[in-house]
């Protein structure tokens, strides 16, 4: 179960920015003009991204929840 909920984010993730990646940066350039904008999104998608994983608490040595039923 945890192995298929990492894939299928990693894989929407891959499809949505690394697919879409060259023709935003493409139309960015074309409607800007401006030949750095392309660096400014993908600065910007890393910036969220490391957001993201600070809001992310650790737990590695937190206990499991279980749930025990009788």
């Amino acid at each position: 179960m945890r192995s298929s909920g990492l894939a299928v984010t990693y894989g929407l993730g891959s499809a949505l920015f690394g697919g879409t990646a060259p023709f935003v940066n493409t139309l960015l350039v074309q409607r800007t003009g401006n030949p750095l904008l392309p660096a400014y999104y993908v600065t910007a998608v890393a910036l969220l991204a490391a957001i993201g994983v600070l809001l992310i608490g650790e737990t590695a040595f937190q206990p499991l929840d279980t749930d025990e039923r009788d």
